[in-house]
């Protein structure tokens, strides 16, 4: 019941319009994430999951955001 009325609310939300400071502090929001990613991609865990990721060598259904030298 509360997944359906989420699911409601989120698919009627998509004609409303957000105000300017909202849309403002979901675009800093959404490029600080991004730059977090990108400056974390260069830590040993980053790298690690990195190279655990390109192991794995299957069908490509995702993309990882990172930046990495070529190999």
């Amino acid at each position: 019941m509360v997944t359906q009325q989420l699911s409601e609310y989120i698919a009627g939300s998509s004609s409303a319009s957000l105000p300017p400071e909202v849309a403002a502090k979901a675009r800093h929001h959404i490029l600080d994430t991004i730059a977090a990613m990108v400056s974390g991609s260069q830590l040993k865990p980053g790298r690690l999951a990195i190279k655990y990721a390109r192991s794995q060598r299957g069908r490509r259904e995702s993309t990882v955001i990172s930046w990495s030298p070529p190999p």
